[in-house]
């Protein structure tokens, strides 16, 4: 496209933002649909972008010699909608590329833009959005984010960055990005940083701040808080550090800390539609919740300690409906090892998919993440812990004992590369398993000879070239009848 011409397709775009209503998300989405077609077709025109944006922070920070982009509303909503990087895709790098030849304009204009107050821009706004002027260095900030490719330059520069977000959080207390919160992990002094803004936000107005508290609350402490979370492996420090100044707090304020940071991520605030069941199934998913999460345990017991008396009854209760739901009896206890009679559990695997996921006679059917849910010797997160085997459920298969009456029902076993979408027992094992990144199937090895005799009535096993068998292991099976095929022809 011709250069002429991509400027103005692209000063079209710009245009309707002065008649776009702040909380219009269709009308935005349709300009950022426009914006992915003109950047695919010609990077160019992100170049036209980027000179609109910084001309734009320009007029919004009141530089009467900035020429070109948009101020008031208009200008508002486009930093805002230009930073969300919706429409980049493959465009990222030149995005990177051109945010860092300007950085240092950049960084100056972030800065005098952190120095302005709070004021309110329009009243209409998206959810994700207040409305007022913290919008923009939020906006600013969420562009070394959105607008950044993977690699260890882009890391060095949003490390760089996170000293300011303690300053942007207190400055406009009611940002609460959740892109901003990620990043505020990466903080070198995170636990003081993070309980100095909690602690500045549970002193706000309660109309003001709440967004970021359940914001943070939910990655200290939420049912899907992950483990590797910075915040999460040190939600304890943090809010022994909050509670520090607690006899000194206003009754209101010990009430609002106990909803934001216990029930809020445990999800037990009632809501008007709930009736006595829903009430109950929450109870019980916090208690759940409580039991199996070692980081929530830790918490909920300094949070206890350190309340007033008459706010612990509700915690204690917490606490101790979880100590006893770790009691209760397990759908998925861990077998001991005398319960195992094989001795390659990559056999052992295959017997296991034919008999509890194809057969569906050996049972109860394993389920990685009820299994997860209940275990409590630590806490396993799928989503991290699944790209990899998963300890706990290779000791669970490798010790499951299966009777006689069910390994005479095999009379075949198939070992699955992939191609066929992969064997169940890898999707509860190795939920992340993916042999297009070279992740391999589990072998069948020279043990498995001597587990032959458990299997009398075994007499075909498919895609076991994918173990690559020794000539060992062939000349027993052969020697049992029993046959082979490659996966192909299964």
């Amino acid at each position: 496209m011709p250069a002429e011409q991509t400027t103005t397709a692209v000063d079209a775009t710009l245009a309707r933002f002065t008649t776009i209503g702040p909380a219009d998300h269709k009308a935005r989405t349709d300009v950022v649909t426009d914006w992915k077609q003109l950047v695919g077709d010609d990077p160019d025109a992100l170049r036209v972008l980027y000179e609109h944006y910084f001309a734009t922070v320009h007029r919004l920070l009141g530089h009467t010699d900035a020429a070109g982009g948009l101020d008031g509303v208009a200008g508002h909503v486009f930093v805002c909608t230009f930073a969300s990087g919706r429409y980049l895709d493959r465009a990222r790098p030149l995005a990177w590329q051109l945010l860092m030849a300007g950085d240092a304009e950049h960084r100056a204009m972030l800065a005098e833009a952190m120095a302005r107050p709070d004021e309110v821009v329009t009243e209409q706004h998206l959810r994700t959005e207040s409305g007022r002027w913290g919008d923009i260095p939020t906006s600013m900030l969420e562009l070394y984010y959105w607008h950044a490719p993977f690699g260890a330059e882009t890391d060095a520069v949003q490390a760089d960055i996170t000293h300011l977000l303690p300053d942007l959080f207190s400055t406009f207390p009611e940002q609460d990005s959740r892109v901003l919160v990620g990043l505020l992990g990466e903080h070198p002094d995170l636990v003081e940083v993070a309980a100095r803004i909690i602690g500045h936000h549970l002193q706000l107005d309660q109309a003001r701040g709440e967004g970021l508290l359940k914001v943070l609350a939910l990655d200290m402490l939420g049912r899907h808080a992950r483990r590797s979370d910075p915040l999460h492996r040190h939600a304890t420090d943090i809010l022994a550090s909050v509670l520090d100044g607690i006899d000194a707090w206003p009754d209101e304020t010990v009430t609002r800390f106990v909803r934001r940071f216990v029930d809020y991520p445990l999800g037990l605030l009632p809501k008007a539609s709930d009736d006595t069941d829903e009430v109950a199934d929450k109870r019980r998913r916090a208690v759940q919740q409580v039991a199996v999460s070692a980081a929530n345990r830790k918490a909920l017991t300094l949070i206890n300690k350190r309340l007033p008396k008459a706010h612990r009854e509700p915690v204690t209760a917490l606490l101790d409906e979880a100590t006893e739901y770790k009691k209760r009896p397990k759908v998925f206890p861990i077998p001991g090892p005398k319960e195992n009679r094989f001795a390659d559990l990559g056999l052992k695997l295959l017997v296991i998919e034919e008999l509890m996921y194809r057969q569906g006679i050996l049972e109860p059917k394993f389920d990685v993440r009820d299994f997860a849910r209940e275990y409590d010797k630590r806490e396993i997160s799928v989503e991290d812990d699944g790209y990899k085997p998963i300890p706990e459920v290779q000791r669970y298969f490798k010790h499951l004992p299966i009777p006689d009456e069910l390994l005479a029902k095999v009379e075949r076993l198939h070992q699955s590369s992939g191609l066929d979408g992969g064997a169940e027992f890898m999707r509860q094992l190795h939920p992340f398993w993916d042999p297009g990144m070279g992740d391999e199937a589990i072998k069948v090895t020279n043990k498995a000879v001597d587990d032959l005799a458990l299997l009398p009535n075994l007499t075909l096993i498919s895609g076991l070239e994918n173990s690559r068998p020794s000539k060992k292991l062939l000349t027993a099976l052969a020697d049992h009848g029993i046959k082979l095929v490659d996966e192909e022809s299964a």
